[in-house]
């Protein structure tokens, strides 16, 4: 049976990056995202799953197991939403609690077992704006929620060798960024191979000290 990486959002930019870098260091890879599996490399193995439904989610990783045993999950699916206190509406704050929140909580749920068999880890994908900002309010809240439910598992799961860290983004060098944000803020932008990188290293043996962690990528915006 294979070592895998199960990595969620994996057809956003970022999951698309982590993909290819998990992909081209030879780990065998699981993406899942709510949208249909388009092409993937060699080693990669897509899954439609909508990662806001518990139940949805834990029958996903019933066929994960079909596939191997995972080593490692990669929490990046979630969304943006803009906002000031004034503005942020019950819709905008609920959509992003789910979005951000519940698709890591239920992955790291049903993946927790699996990797306390035999230790793991799991990185979760936060933001600056969890820690430092004015707004967006409603993104800022649900990626503070990301970052504290890092803590959390990380201590429940110490126990069983199960490392659990973030990555901390502010500015990615994405498509659809580029095409909102101006070209001189954009020249501080990380562009998403590098986090990409970072993620890889967390998942990786030599990563076993660093647990609990809260690393920013954010390189000088």
């Amino acid at each position: 049976m294979a070592d895998l990486v199960v990595v969620t959002g994996a057809q956003g930019a970022l999951g698309r990056a982590v993909v290819a870098e998990l992909a081209r260091r030879t780990r065998t890879v699981v993406a899942l995202d709510r949208a249909k599996p388009q092409h993937t490399p060699d080693g990669v193995h897509a899954l439609q799953v909508d990662l806001t439904d518990r139940k949805a989610v834990h029958e996903a990783w019933g066929r994960i197991d079909e596939l191997g045993d995972t080593r490692a999950l990669v929490n990046i699916a979630g969304g943006y939403f803009p906002g000031s206190l004034a503005d942020v509406t019950e819709e905008d704050l609920a959509a992003a609690m789910e979005i951000n929140v519940a698709t890591a909580l239920w992955s790291s749920q049903a993946a927790a077992p699996r990797l306390a068999k035999q230790g793991g880890a799991i990185v979760n994908v936060g933001s600056r704006s969890a820690v430092t900002g004015l707004d967006p309010v409603a993104y800022s809240l649900s990626k503070s929620s990301v970052v504290r439910l890092t803590g959390l598992v990380a201590e429940q799961l110490k126990s069983s060798r199960v490392r659990v860290n973030a990555v901390m983004p502010a500015l990615l060098d994405t498509p659809a960024n580029r095409a909102v944000i101006p070209d001189g803020a954009m020249a501080k932008a990380v562009p998403v191979e590098d986090v990409a990188k970072v993620i890889a290293f967390l998942c990786s043996d030599e990563a076993w000290p660093i647990n609990g962690a809260i690393i920013p990528v954010y390189g000088f915006a």
